[in-house]
């Protein structure tokens, strides 16, 4: 049973500094062309283009087909409606959570159909769908029990940060997409509970920006980290 209102401390800012090591080795450089999309044409396209190169920049990219369908234009020029739904089709398998603010700036996260596994001592990436009814342009930030901290904390033992792709804070747009990046030194199976706001105060009732997931965690000695975006 819980009771009062849950507070949780930010993570330690040794993310800032993730790019420098780990999945973050030497560019590679994305097998299929992504053209550049023009952003006051369609924002959607814009964001998804810088997902599909901060995957890569990452070590962690997307399949090639999936890159292909997602870059393809069609003779005559896709409506937004239609762009959007392809988007969404094409990354659902690849998304880990899904967060929602509603109108009122309430934030909720589900569960993604993307597997939570991670490879022992390695910066692993995912996708975060938002869907952003109110407009909301503050960063998404992300925090948990599980989370380690500048401070003690023991339970910590997972290493999470969210980053925004075309600026250090969400759009505006009603349908965008961020990544999450973790990083752990356990291995095995391990649960950890992530929360999702925009802001003090954010946070829908009922603890619905809460989401366990249950994390399987490959070994790092000896053998190939597990793939990034297996769903």
């Amino acid at each position: 049973m819980r009771s009062g209102k849950t507070n949780y401390r930010r993570i330690s800012p040794w993310l800032a500094v993730l790019g420098l090591f780990g999945c973050l080795g030497p560019p590679s450089v994305v097998a299929v062309q992504v053209e550049d999309a023009p952003g006051s044409e369609n924002p959607l396209r814009a964001n998804v283009v810088s997902l599909i190169r901060a995957l890569d920049r990452l070590g962690c990219p997307l399949p090639d087909k999936v890159i292909q369908e997602l870059s393809a234009r069609s003779v005559d020029a896709e409506s937004r409606r239609d762009y959007r739904e392809k988007v969404e089709r094409l990354l659902a398998p690849w998304c880990l959570i899904e967060v929602s603010i509603n109108p009122e700036s309430r934030v909720k996260a589900a569960r993604g159909p993307a597997s939570a596994r991670l490879s022992q001592g390695q910066p692993t990436c995912f996708i975060v769908k938002v869907h952003n009814e109110a407009g909301v342009t503050q960063a998404l930030a992300v925090t948990g029990p599980h989370l380690r901290t500048a401070g003690d904390n023991a339970q910590g033992w997972l290493d999470a940060e969210i980053r925004h792709l075309l600026s250090d804070r969400l759009s505006g747009q009603e349908t965008e997409y961020v990544v999450l990046c973790v990083r752990t030194g356990q291995s095995g199976k391990r649960e950890a509970t992530l929360v999702f706001d925009v802001g003090q105060g954010s946070q829908d009732l009922g603890f619905r920006a809460e989401v366990p997931i249950l994390f399987t965690i490959h070994p790092a000695p000896g053998g190939q980290p597990l793939p990034h975006h297996a769903p």
